[in-house]
């Protein structure tokens, strides 16, 4: 078969590597030590975007570029298409309730498929250890920012910037929340506000 790349994903603060046809879990350990623990075999499938386990349902969610999104239950997998061609093209992905999961584009748990209003941006999807949801919104530059949805994905708190477009979330051990912007440097999120940090000299 083709020669599949290698990649790195980040998901959900925790960071995986396709080698082959397997997706291993990256733990960092002390004196430097990185193991990688296989946790699915993905075959050939290309152009891997995204990765999601939800050890609680054994279900695994890969998302592609080109193919749309796999969806891996034990032994098993469907893969799930969409009416627009356009949305199988699949970005970040979270955990919904116990058995389903979110995308930029809507919902999906079974029997039921939703979709969310079309402002926000595919690269990161928070789901935070509070329960909820941060997306980027982003309509023009100057109706730009960040939406925190609740766990029944009803919008809480809109934090408005200019031009905002969210690479990376990332919420901390200690709870913190940090953010990575095309044309900026770090952020970090406190009290409603993105504080922005100075790149290294």
């Amino acid at each position: 078969g083709a020669e599949v790349a290698p990649g790195l994903i980040l998901q959900e603060n925790a960071l995986y590597v396709r080698w082959k046809e397997t997706i291993y879990r990256l733990d960092f350990r002390e004196n430097n030590l990185v193991t990688g623990t296989p946790v699915l075999n993905v075959g050939e499938i290309s152009n891997i975007t995204c990765f999601l386990e939800v050890p609680d349902s054994d279900i695994y969610l890969v998302g592609t570029l080109s193919d749309g999104l796999y969806v891996f239950q034990r032994q098993q997998f469907t893969s799930v298409l969409l009416d627009q061609p356009e949305s199988e093209v699949v970005y970040a992905l979270a955990p919904l309730g116990g058995n389903g999961f979110l995308t930029w584009k809507g919902g999906i748990q079974p029997g039921k498929v939703f979709v969310l209003p079309s402002v926000y941006t595919g690269q990161s999807i928070l789901h935070t250890k509070d329960g909820n949801y941060l997306l980027n919104r982003w309509v023009n530059k100057v109706d730009a920012g960040i939406v925190v949805l609740d766990s029944n994905l009803k919008q809480r708190t809109y934090i408005r910037e200019d031009n905002l477009r969210v690479k990376a979330f990332l919420e901390s051990n200690d709870g913190s929340r940090w953010l990575a912007a095309a044309g900026h440097y770090l952020g970090k999120l406190e009290n409603n506000r993105i504080k922005r940090l100075e790149p290294p000299e």
